[in-house]
């Protein structure tokens, strides 16, 4: 298990890191820490972008930030904290869901990352 989210994936210290573990030694790796910061933030104008585009997509920023991890097939599982049911099922609901994130989205994701 290591921190690992939308914005960590990016660094290129990171990549190496996880290449390490995933190709040469065959660790399966857990994400944790995996949406990256808690709430949009209301000041920040990347991530009010981001947070309208995938409400329109029908996902949450949340729901986005770990479908950004899990589309990383170096990465065998997220382990997200839900201290209640609403959140337990929108994260349910995102390892499930249909919508696949698209080169602009995740570019807008590594736009937030950069500017938070």
């Amino acid at each position: 298990m290591f921190t690992y989210n939308y914005r960590l994936m990016h660094e290129s210290r990171m990549n190496r890191a996880v290449d390490a573990c995933y190709h040469r030694a065959g660790i399966g790796l857990t994400a944790m820490k995996a949406q990256g910061g808690g709430p949009v933030k209301s000041n920040n104008d990347s991530e009010l972008e981001m947070a309208g585009r995938f409400m329109q997509k029908g996902a949450t920023d949340h729901q986005a930030k770990l479908m950004a991890v899990w589309e990383d097939k170096r990465i065998a599982s997220i382990c997200s904290q839900m201290p209640n049911l609403t959140i337990m099922a929108a994260n349910a609901t995102a390892a499930v869901k249909q919508i696949r994130l698209l080169q602009t989205d995740r570019a807008l994701l590594a736009r937030s990352a950069k500017e938070s």
